[in-house]
């Protein structure tokens, strides 16, 4: 008797992208330790202040119940969906580095976080898909902060294919495309200029500072 089990997955739509993963595999770090661990990855941010989103993480709430009834798991060794409130509500900032802990988390208040990974690149594509992706083109396309929609498979696996029985379920990550901008996390942006380089363009014609023999500069 097979012990497969029917593929079950979710789709995100107009979700947050946060620490994307998605050009590279996650670089050996705090949380990759060996060349082996390494894999594409992503975490998306779902609004619970957005209906669609909590129709999002119900729907992922009840397959992620029956898949484990159906693979047979009491626990889980992965939280596959965390509530950002309750992570954020735990830090303790009675200290200085508790208190900064709890400010850098506080963009969790009101999401909940799907994070997924997959050894193999996911599937990119553009805003529908008008434009083949160029791994060149559009390697910057998705960054900390943008919305995407994203097809994740909540994925029973066993440590040895041999075993018979599952041994946990885990988020993989299967194609992301990007939605529109948004606010890049972190806070920074730039400032074209392009009026200010105008404006000295403008003073430097009038100086002809721009009329000069390239010769004599040297």
């Amino acid at each position: 008797m097979s012990t497969n089990l029917p593929r079950v997955t979710v789709a995100l739509e107009k979700v947050r992208l946060s620490y994307p993963h998605l050009i590279e595999k996650e670089p050996i770090g705090k949380y990759v330790e060996t060349e082996e661990k390494r894999k594409y990855n992503a975490t998306f941010m779902l609004s619970k202040n957005d209906e669609d989103h909590m129709k999002i993480v119900k729907e992922f709430k009840e397959k992620f119940a029956k898949l484990m009834v159906d693979a047979k798991l009491k626990t889980n060794a992965h939280e596959l969906i965390k509530d950002g409130d309750e992570e954020w509500a735990d830090i303790d900032d009675s200290t200085t580095e508790g208190k900064a802990r709890k400010e850098a988390n506080a963009y969790k208040r009101g999401h909940f976080f799907i994070k997924a990974a997959n050894g193999v690149q996911p599937i990119l594509t553009t805003f529908k898909n008008k434009e083949k992706f160029n791994m060149e083109k559009h390697k910057d396309l998705f960054y900390p902060g943008c919305y995407v929609h994203a097809i994740i498979e909540l994925n029973p696996y066993k440590v040895d294919k041999k075993e018979s029985k599952y041994k946990a379920i885990a988020n993989r990550l299967h194609a992301v495309q990007f939605s529109k901008d948004g606010e890049r996390f972190g806070g920074v942006t730039l400032i074209s200029g392009e009026s200010t380089f105008d404006k000295f363009a403008d003073e430097e014609d009038e100086d002809g500072i721009n009329d000069f023999d390239a010769a004599k500069m040297f």
